[in-house]
């Protein structure tokens, strides 16, 4: 698993990946409401430089497989992250990417 930080090019696939029924049952933060809402809210997160948010490829099935998010405040990071829905199960998407993150 490699990871790159997230960039505007990838506000679509972030948005499925936040609107998913699974990952929108399982956060503790609002849904977006429209993808313009979430267009504002990416733009606000990639200049913020407390947060880090991050875009997981794994590089053996040439899949992009999720994000890591780390909000950062006072040296403690809250951690969000999210598997593409189909790439979830048996692969251990999600804990490869949030030590990638922490790194």
């Amino acid at each position: 698993m490699k990871i790159r930080q997230a960039s505007v090019v990838d506000a679509a696939r972030l948005y499925c990946w936040r609107m998913d029924k699974d990952a929108a049952a399982a956060s503790i933060g609002p849904t977006p409401l429209s993808f313009a809402a979430h267009l504002k809210w990416l733009d606000d997160v990639l200049d913020n430089a407390n947060v880090d948010l991050w875009i997981g490829y794994d590089d053996q099935r040439s899949v992009v497989v999720g994000f890591c998010r780390l909000d950062i405040s006072d040296d403690i990071a809250a951690v969000s992250v999210a598997v593409d829905p189909q790439h979830r199960g048996g692969y251990g998407y999600a804990s490869q990417l949030v030590a990638q993150a922490i790194r």
